[in-house]
């Protein structure tokens, strides 16, 4: 039994990967903070300086979350890159939506606009599904009566008399 309730599918996947990322970043800001002194803040952390943005953070979990949903990668690191503008964000955004999506490769292999195909009952020809007929073309195309029979073109080349 379902809920049948409206809801979107790039805002609340967006919105959750972005207070994850927020609850991340603040928490980052909170130890560079207070422990600048820590090896991994050393160089890169002065005291009372603020060196982490939380809203990357935020960013990079919306790209993140949203590419393991859709198991999208590019094509979503390109549309966060023109919503923001910020061409030195590509990385750590692409890198944050591979791995995404690798993770959610692991745990299961349909992606939600699959799931949704399959929930509705729609055909759906699977791309990760190798397929062998042994049926040629000719076998299933039939003529009109009054046209001549089909002719076959094979891979290995025909000369035009042959044809």
């Amino acid at each position: 039994m379902f809920l049948q309730v409206p809801s979107g599918l790039f805002i609340p996947s967006m919105a959750v990967g972005a207070i994850a990322g927020r609850l991340l970043g603040v928490g980052m800001e909170q130890l560079a903070y207070y422990h600048h002194d820590w090896v991994i803040f050393r160089g890169w952390c002065s005291p009372g300086a603020d060196c982490i943005t939380p809203g990357l953070y935020a960013m990079v979990g919306a790209t993140a979350c949203l590419g393991g949903v859709t198991r999208m990668t590019v094509s979503l690191v390109v549309i966060m890159f023109e919503l923001t503008g910020g061409l030195e964000y590509i990385v750590p955004l692409m890198a944050a939506t591979m791995t995404s999506k690798w993770v959610a490769d692991a745990l299961g292999r349909e992606g939600i606009y699959e799931a949704h195909i399959r929930l509705n009952g729609y055909p759906f020809l699977e791309p990760k599904e190798e397929f062998s007929h042994k049926t040629l073309a000719m076998d299933v195309m039939r003529p009109r009566r009054s046209d001549p029979p089909l002719s076959v073109i094979t891979q290995d080349g025909m000369s035009v008399e042959e044809v």
